[in-house]
């Protein structure tokens, strides 16, 4: 990503919950193509983004078809409507996701995934919980949820996301930097199990596993 000059604003679009899902293009293509037709003008108007941040819930159902809906629309409507007329497009690596519940893929949660993830909430060991997800062999019962949108990132960015427990990242002109970490979050209001999701979130620098707020139940 090429650095913004210096002593400049970075300018955020946030979108959030777009919930793309198959057989709903009827009811949903309409916001979209609206949506994206009102930030192409905005770009217009001198409010082009430095950086695209989409906060969760992508897709409906973490499946790989919901992915290729959010992408098609990326690639022929969003994307080209963030760059003013004549102007190079924004790279492809200014989009910054996070996952939500809806992009885990809960027919992925197997009985596996079930026993190690009420095993890990149940003991409450940090230490433990990092040393599982740090093992690509371990923790691949709790990373199937996530296939489909691992692999849609993947083929956005053109590069292989790794999975470390802890990676600094600097995203923005004056050089400031996040922190990204797993957290096997407990289902809330539901009755379903499966409905738990392993999460890559932003976090302070300063937590790390032994940390109390590494842990979310």
């Amino acid at each position: 990503m090429a650095a913004s000059p210096g002593n400049c604003p970075v300018r955020i679009l946030h979108l959030s919950d777009i919930h793309f899902r198959a057989g709903k293009a009827w009811d949903s293509d309409p916001v979209l193509h609206a949506l994206s037709g009102f930030i192409a003008g905005e770009v217009e108007a001198g409010l082009a983004p430095d950086l695209v941040v989409i906060t969760g819930d992508l897709a409906f159902a973490g499946k790989k078809a919901e992915y290729d809906l959010a992408q098609a629309w990326l690639e022929r409507e969003l994307w080209p409507a963030l760059s003013p007329s004549g102007a190079a497009p924004l790279d492809c690596d200014r989009l910054l996701l996070v996952p939500g519940n809806h992009d885990a893929d809960r027919d992925k949660v197997d009985d596996v995934a079930t026993m190690v993830q009420d095993g890990l909430l149940a003991k409450g060991d940090q230490n433990r919980i990092a040393s599982v997800l740090k093992d690509r062999g371990q923790r691949s019962a709790l990373m199937k949820r996530h296939d489909a949108y691992l692999k849609f990132y993947t083929r956005w960015l053109g590069v292989a996301q790794p999975l470390p427990l802890e990676e600094p990242r600097v995203r923005s002109c004056n050089q400031a930097s996040a922190m990204h970490r797993y957290v096997i979050a407990r289902p809330s209001g539901h009755g379903d199990r499966r409905r738990g999701t392993l999460h890559r979130h932003p976090a302070p620098p300063r937590q790390f596993p032994g940390d109390p707020g590494f842990f979310a139940q």
